[in-house]
């Protein structure tokens, strides 16, 4: 990972928004052209993002989600609400005027478009969202998985793939994730589409996985309806998890629309 610039060298926005719990810094250019904020899959972390600073374009600060409950937060009360997560990350974002393209992948993608939906109500420069392995919101099916048994729900998290099952036979680990993936659906299932515009003002990439299980073509082609401003496709090989087996075509999409900015 590139070495990050000294607190001396932030400005005060940049001070505060580097350290605080919810965008965690992975790294911070002298005079970038934008901030690409990422969003990790349900019950994924900040982490997911870790070695993007190594691929991904010079001209980019990069942030990532870390909501309460994993990591360093782990001990913090998880959140249930997307309005509730959307709310707390408005104010950081808008500390600092330089363009934001988001990134999020599966569940994260949700999350990317409401926080550009809000941004975009106020103003502030949207320069692009990727959406990654997910339905469009209003495909999404109204399934509780929230409310499941913990049977059902591990058999949920073993049918979607990447968790390793060392630590699916793991009590303690799996009691801490079910608590994490609790509050994720929750707040997934909260998403109310009439507290968001339909269309931004930004372009929409869509990313599927060639052989992705869980998310149909279909899915991924309705979220032309939610941009005025262009949108394109693509596939990439392996499943729903490919970012973690391809990650280079992924970099390639990104960084074409980073290039743009």
């Amino acid at each position: 990972m590139r070495e990050l610039l000294r607190e001396s060298e932030l400005t005060g926005a940049e001070l505060e928004a580097a350290q605080s719990p919810w965008l965690k810094l992975l790294r911070k250019q002298p005079q970038p052209a934008c901030r690409l904020i990422c969003f990790a899959h349900i019950g994924g972390s900040a982490s997911v993002f870790r070695r993007w600073p190594e691929f991904v374009n010079n001209n980019a600060d990069i942030y990532a989600l870390q909501l309460p409950g994993r990591e360093e937060r782990r001990d913090e009360p998880v959140y249930s609400s997307m309005q509730a997560v959307v709310g707390e990350l408005i104010p950081l974002v808008l500390q600092d005027s330089t363009p934001v393209v988001l990134f999020g992948h599966s569940f994260g993608s949700v999350l990317a478009f409401s926080l550009a939906s809000r941004l975009t109500e106020r103003g502030a420069a949207v320069a692009g969202l990727v959406v990654s392995a997910k339905t469009a919101p209003h495909l999404n099916q109204r399934k509780k998985r929230s409310e499941l048994s913990d049977k059902q729900l591990l058999a949920d998290i073993r049918n979607m793939g990447g968790t390793p099952e060392s630590i699916l036979g793991d009590p303690l680990m799996v009691k801490q994730i079910m608590r994490v993936m609790r509050g994720d659906f929750s707040i997934l299932e909260s998403y109310e589409e009439s507290l968001h515009l339909t269309s931004l003002k930004c372009p929409i990439v869509a990313i599927e996985a060639e052989y992705d299980h869980l998310i149909s073509g279909k899915g991924i082609d309705a979220w032309c309806e939610y941009t005025q401003a262009g949108f394109s496709k693509k596939i990439i090989a392996g499943g729903h998890f490919y970012i973690n087996d391809h990650p280079q075509e992924l970099f390639d999409v990104v960084n074409s629309l980073l290039e743009q900015v």
